[in-house]
């Protein structure tokens, strides 16, 4: 029976691994061109931020699975902060995405929400 919960931790290890794997692709995935879709239009013309509301939440919910590690919660909210840092520049790195200093703050307002 001791041994559910680690087994747990580590399915829990695993999920927000495969979250954070799933979170590069998304963040890092071209763009559909404004123009090329209803949907993107609507999007762009709506008065809430999609792509802030994107970031936050995002990075939310993987501040949160992050806590299934064992470590304290300053070692946490360095490695949080780091990966949300990481995202963004990685995003201004690539020739079909932009650093944004607002993305920037979402991913990081989402990790550290999500750790504590």
């Amino acid at each position: 029976m001791k041994m559910m919960p680690l087994q747990s931790r580590s399915l829990k290890k695993t999920v927000c691994l495969l979250y954070l794997g799933a979170l590069f692709v998304a963040l890092l995935a071209p763009l559909p061109k404004p123009g090329g879709s209803e949907f993107v239009d609507v999007t762009i013309r709506t008065s809430v931020d999609l792509d802030f509301l994107t970031h936050f939440v995002g990075l939310l919910i993987w501040g949160v699975l992050l806590t299934s590690w064992r470590c304290a919660t300053t070692t946490l909210l360095v490695i949080a902060v780091s990966v949300a840092i990481f995202l963004e520049v990685a995003q201004g790195l690539t020739y079909h995405r932009t650093f944004e200093f607002t993305d920037l703050v979402a991913n990081m307002m989402g990790v550290t929400l999500g750790v504590k």
